[in-house]
């Protein structure tokens, strides 16, 4: 009877000290599949289990900087940069690229901004230096500049030619919105 109540409290230190532990790592994985950087596991253990956790909350205090770094670029902060912690890093060269990538993009668009605002209507933007939904938004800004500027020619080729003593036909391209109220009144122009 001794002997299995020995067996009996050895088996319950072995289960405290062993799959306690393991469970509570278990739960802050678990805490970290969902998302819930702030789950921890603060093992003072001096053994192999006390290591895992120690790891897997150094785990989760990388993760939170990453994050941290992502939180920055949705803001708008380009100084996300996060250093590799070595040449099989493969989340530091992703954060970081997609920190390269918004800046060209936004790099970019200043640029056409700025030929726009000094009347250079024809500057495009290179979409071919883009990849996916990045390229498409440079070939939207292209595409907008090309359905701005086509009816601006017409009109700026009808007022030079009418102020020259010229009558032109009327216009007969079809535009939209603004464009097609700049058409009906150059037709009038042409008219009277």
């Amino acid at each position: 009877v001794l002997g299995g109540a020995g067996l009996l409290l050895f088996a319950r230190r072995l289960t405290r000290s062993i799959v306690e532990p393991l469970a509570g790592c278990s739960g802050v994985l678990r805490e970290l599949s969902l998302g819930h950087l702030d789950a921890r596991v603060d093992s003072t253990r001096a053994d192999e289990l006390g290591e895992m956790g120690r790891t897997m909350d150094q785990f989760a205090v990388g993760l939170q900087r990453l994050v941290g770094g992502m939180t920055k670029v949705a803001q708008g902060d380009l100084d996300a940069r996060v250093a590799a912690h070595d040449d099989r890093d493969q989340v530091a060269p992703a954060l970081n690229g997609t920190v390269d990538a918004v800046a060209a993009l936004i790099a970019e668009m200043e640029r056409l901004s700025k030929a726009a605002v000094e009347g250079r209507l024809a500057t495009r933007g290179d979409a071919a230096r883009f990849d996916g939904a990045y390229r498409e938004v440079v070939q939207g800004v292209n595409d907008t500049l090309d359905a701005v500027i086509g009816p601006l020619n017409v009109a700026a080729d009808y007022l030079d030619r009418i102020a020259k003593g010229e009558i032109p036909e009327p216009i007969v391209q079809s535009y939209n919105g603004d464009f097609n109220t700049i058409k009906s009144n150059l037709n009038t122009c042409v008219d009277a």
